[in-house]
């Protein structure tokens, strides 16, 4: 059986049974394969723009027997799949602003109503931007730790309605709406993020103390969230060192 990182696999359990899927910048067709392999999808293509990498992830559909299920399409982004071909589309491992492109120049995942599972590497606050302003509903995230990182998982669909994000959500999102273990982390991870930021403006000879203000007042809202979760904020980095050394405590279990 196809096994798959901790990343990877989260998007693969919120795949629907039964699930055409598009997975573009689908590498070497690991999640295809997966879902393949557990009877997942109904249909589905591997997209890529470098053909390297999409011929090792035909050769290895084919030889899971997955060659009449899953077609290999050598495209950038969606370019290469008839509109409503999908009714899910993937796209992980990219920037947040590279995924906001992707969608931007297929309009057709609009008009069909395509579940988005969104995987952003970076960026993912300018990610919820876009898709709150086009017109997307992101109805949840599911958090993950893959290695020493943090990630989350959109579930996006459209319906057409425009929507102004508070501060907060443009940072974390509909994490706390996911069913993820991994949800406290995610929370940790961008309280840190938010203070390393803090830390840079306070170095700046230029300051910037609106951007200050904003990443001050999202910090100390993740701290209530955490404190109401039972941690105790005055061990939050203590908590986050452990996790990064691969044993995340009990929120009681460091004060």
């Amino acid at each position: 059986m196809v096994e798959l990182s901790p990343r990877l696999e989260q998007i693969g359990r919120m795949v629907a049974q039964g699930s055409v899927v598009a997975d573009i910048g689908t590498d070497h067709g690991q999640l295809m394969a997966w879902l393949g392999e557990r009877g997942i999808l109904r249909a589905g293509y591997a997209c890529d723009i470098n053909k390297k990498p999409l011929d090792k992830a035909r050769r290895i559909l084919a030889e899971l027997g997955l060659s009449d299920t899953v077609a290999c399409v050598q495209a950038p982004g969606l370019e290469g799949l008839e509109p409503g071909s999908a009714d899910t589309v993937v796209i992980a491992g990219m920037g947040g602003d590279l995924i906001a492109r992707i969608l931007d120049e297929a309009p057709w995942v609009r008009e069909h109503r395509t579940r988005l599972l969104l995987q952003p590497m970076t960026k993912p606050d300018h990610l919820r931007d876009y898709l709150a302003r086009e017109g997307f509903c992101t109805e949840l995230e599911n958090a993950v730790v893959s290695g020493k990182f943090v990630y989350t998982v959109f579930s996006v669909v459209y319906d057409g309605q425009s929507r102004t994000l508070t501060t907060l959500e443009r940072y974390i999102g509909r994490v706390l709406d996911g069913d993820s273990a991994d949800t406290d982390r995610y929370l940790m991870r961008v309280r840190r993020n938010l203070l390393g930021r803090i830390a840079g403006i306070d170095r700046s000879r230029a300051g910037d103390p609106e951007r200050r203000g904003e990443y001050t007042a999202v910090v100390a809202e993740l701290e209530r969230l955490l404190k109401e979760r039972g941690y105790d904020v005055d061990c939050l980095d203590a908590v986050w060192e452990a996790g990064r050394a691969g044993a995340l405590p009990d929120p009681g279990e460091v004060g």
